[in-house]
């Protein structure tokens, strides 16, 4: 028959309390990595995200996702185009002929842009710029 010995259960329950530590420590190790995506694959998401956004309708959800891209890339074409688009759809006029002009300004061979743009100069009556 064992005797109860209290320094014994004291080390026990110092390794249970080690043993917790060390896998609460894995777990927040684990959350960290996941969390510190690379630029690139965060970008992608955001796009994605974005692009789904814009074609459900969902444009403000749509300019917050293109914004986080712009973040990262400062000049990605293919968010600053969907910026304007978005800005299109929800009125917001002048926020969108500023976008599509930057989206001009970075890929001036995009036809649809210059279509878009010119047609905001022409309601605009900015006849030379159109």
């Amino acid at each position: 028959m064992m005797r109860y010995c209290p320094r014994r259960r004291r080390e026990a329950e110092c390794t249970l309390l080690r043993a917790d530590r060390f896998v609460i420590l894995m777990a927040l190790a684990a959350i960290l990595a996941g969390c510190s995506r690379s630029p690139e694959a965060r970008k992608a998401r955001y796009t994605s995200s974005g692009d789904r956004y814009f074609s459900e309708g969902k444009y403000t959800e749509a300019v917050i996702q293109c914004k986080n891209v712009l973040q990262i890339e400062g000049n990605n074409v293919h968010a600053v185009e969907q910026l304007g688009y978005a800005h299109y759809a929800l009125g917001e006029m002048e926020q969108a002929c500023r976008f599509l002009s930057r989206a001009r300004d970075l890929d001036p061979d995009t036809l649809q842009v210059r279509s878009k743009l010119g047609n905001f100069l022409l309601l605009a009556k900015k006849l030379e710029d159109a």
